[in-house]
């Protein structure tokens, strides 16, 4: 899959290099690993270049690998996170855009051709996810791939009840029972579940916890359906997989979003 859409993305990353060289200082946002030997505090433009095409390469692989396998087998919802995942928020001062990755349309017009719905899981506000959707500058590039029914946020009214207010050391087990259902073993278990730590020894917190509990309710929603959950945050490693309905791509950093 990534051969015949790395053209696509390469005119794509060199069309929005441009735009985003306009738009941003790209010093003002230097990455460590971007920046010029003979001076840290500036952008080498090859080596972000390159990073960013191999983030690219690695997205598509890792989207489509887990996307193919389900899609042989039926229909299929590919649900997408933004920030870091479908793109890299970034903003002058006093605003702020969405970066959408240049992989992203291409890859998601080769999953509509195969036969997958698409939708956005965030916990930014669905106002504000209706606004970037509208708007050239966010999230606007991709708007035509995704399907209303599934476009979920925080602020939607029917999640506004189960919101997450703490982490998940301290969930409690009428909200934890709400999207156990979704989760491999051993973490569909409340103690394993408040035990578990990430790499830097933190229980997940409460927008990991919201993003479960929307999922939970989606599938809820529509029985029957099977789902795919494409996000950097850590929950979606925890997801059952096809025996549930719920499968998730958990984004490593090399293949995150970051302009």
């Amino acid at each position: 899959m990534w051969s015949d859409i790395s053209g696509e993305v390469a005119y794509a990353l060199a069309f929005d290099w441009q735009n985003t060289v306009e738009y941003f200082d790209a010093d003002a946002v230097l990455m460590s690993s971007d920046a010029r030997d003979d001076d840290a505090t500036k952008v080498d433009q090859r080596k972000r270049f390159l990073r960013v095409f191999e983030s690219e390469r690695r997205f598509v692989c890792s989207v489509w690998s887990a996307a193919a396998p389900l899609l042989a087998d039926g229909p299929l919802i590919v649900l997408f996170d933004i920030d870091q995942t479908l793109g890299s928020r970034k903003g002058r001062e006093g605003e702020s855009a969405t970066l959408v990755r240049p992989c992203a349309a291409p890859l998601m017009g080769a999953l509509r051709d195969a036969g997958a719905v698409m939708g956005i899981i965030t916990t930014r506000g669905i106002t504000d996810l209706h606004s970037n959707l509208a708007d050239t500058l966010h999230l606007g590039g991709v708007a035509d791939y995704l399907d209303p029914r599934f476009l979920t946020g925080a602020e939607m009214e029917r999640y506004a009840e189960m919101a997450a207010y703490t982490t998940s050391a301290e969930v409690p087990q009428e909200q934890f029972s709400r999207f156990r259902a979704v989760l491999a073993p051993p973490y569909d278990e409340l103690p394993a579940f408040r035990e578990l730590r990430d790499a830097r020894g933190r229980p997940l917190p409460a927008k990991d916890l919201d993003k479960l509990l929307q999922l939970a309710a989606i599938r809820e929603e529509h029985p029957g359906q099977r789902f795919l959950v494409v996000d950097d945050r850590d929950y979606a490693g925890l997801l059952a997989g096809a025996q549930a309905r719920v499968v998730g791509v958990h984004l490593t950093e090399a293949a995150r979003a970051h302009y």
